[in-house]
């Protein structure tokens, strides 16, 4: 479940309210829109209690875990919590806290900031351990994608020589007189200011598209993608497969050509040997580039391998088009993320697990190049429908996705 947030409009200051996972901003009031660009957020729970604040820090990881054992492919969601410093007194994790109570960007007027020292890998591993010692798994490989790293802030209240627990109004402990005990603890660095982006067109001075969970804003003037890179919009290449209809919806697709080592797979036909297709192979096929293909927007784990496995074993080819389709599903998930997730692609694809999952440890992958496709798809009743490919989606699946 996401966080809402509160802040102000960057533009003409009224209150603005949105989810965490939300990238494009609008304002109610002047209608501006603004992208939040940042690698990390660092949130505060609203206090309930005056006085001098302290604020700990919890490191937030929410996302989906793809793990490889013995028997196959397995994937679970993971949303957690956890105390990034050794404070006893405090709580392990924040419960439901986050989800139930108002959030706002950390800035250094809320108090004074003591350090994270949990580091992402350490509460993975944490996580992972509790998995582990309810369901004991042999795993061989493991990827998190679609995930949303934060970090949130519990306010501590100081009145009287007491510490307090600023959410929930619980006294904490006694405070020594002498001395302040949080003192080497305190973070120094913490300034932190959310980045707004003004969603002009680079090229023409167009207002930019997207919806509000969009890594990728359109211009419906002159057809171009932009996405943000270091605090800038830069530029991203796209292609249009041909041939949808008037009213079909485009779905995009990351379209990418892997390299691997510890094993050998440089063609679309050694790929169809290794994962044990049952196809004839033609001869041409030795020949032909190998392309990975993973969805470019969140979906759950189950359709997300579904879809990459039907999109990767077709290797459809076909003419673009260089026009941006004017009814096209949102760019959810970015393609750093798309390349984790190879690897358990490969695993899912492969019809005799056995090929593959015992070496599946000694395998990498890097990408030599990659592109976003948009696809056309044919809006039913139920489903949607890509004709070329020969594959369907679930209306709501999309719907769904977006709470990912």
């Amino acid at each position: 479940m996401s966080f809402r947030v509160e802040h102000s409009c960057p533009q003409c200051g009224a209150p603005i309210e949105f989810s965490e996972t939300d990238h494009l901003i609008q304002c109610n009031y002047c209608s501006v829109k603004s992208f939040l660009a940042a690698e990390e957020y660092h949130f505060v729970i609203t206090s309930k209690l005056g006085g001098e604040h302290i604020l700990a820090p919890y490191l937030r990881f929410r996302g989906t875990e793809y793990y490889c054992d013995t028997k196959g492919v397995g994937h679970r969601i993971v949303d957690f919590t956890q105390l990034g410093l050794s404070m006893k007194s405090l709580p392990d994790s924040l419960g439901v806290r986050p989800q139930a109570l108002k959030l706002k960007f950390a800035g250094k007027d809320d108090g004074r900031f003591l350090k994270n020292f949990l580091t992402l890998p350490e509460a993975l591993s944490k996580a992972e351990k509790a998995v582990r010692d309810i369901r004991p798994l042999d795993i061989v490989h493991r990827a998190y994608i679609g995930d949303t790293v934060s970090r949130v802030y519990l306010p501590l209240a100081i009145q009287d020589g007491k510490l307090f627990d600023a959410v929930s109004s619980q006294m904490i402990g006694n405070l020594p007189k002498d001395r302040d005990i949080f003192e080497p603890a305190y973070d120094s660095d913490a300034n932190w200011q959310p980045e707004f982006i003004a969603t002009i067109c680079p090229q023409c001075g167009w207002d930019l598209d997207g919806e509000s969970d969009s890594i990728a804003l359109s211009c419906s003037n002159c057809d171009t993608l932009w996405k943000i890179k270091d605090g800038q919009l830069i530029g991203l290449d796209y292609q249009v497969m041909s041939g949808g209809e008037k009213d079909c919806l485009y779905l995009p697709f990351w379209k990418m050509e892997p390299e691997f080592s510890g094993i050998e797979m440089d063609s679309y036909a050694q790929f169809l040997k290794i994962t044990n297709q049952p196809v004839l192979i033609r001869p041409e096929w030795e020949n032909r580039k190998l392309f990975f293909w993973t969805p470019a927007f969140k979906v759950r784990p189950k359709i997300y391998l579904r879809l990459t496995k039907q999109l990767t074993v077709s290797q459809k080819e076909f003419e673009p088009e260089m026009t941006l389709p004017k009814k096209h599903h949102p760019v959810t998930m970015p393609v750093a993320e798309a390349i984790q997730s190879l690897k358990t692609v490969l695993a899912s694809a492969t019809c005799n697990k056995r090929n593959v999952l015992p070496i599946l440890a000694d395998i990498s992958c890097t990408v030599r190049n990659f592109s976003l496709v948009y696809l056309p798809f044919s809006v039913g009743h139920h489903d949607l429908i890509q004709e070329q490919f020969k594959i369907n989606i679930n209306n709501k699946v999309l719907k769904y996705g977006r709470y990912l």
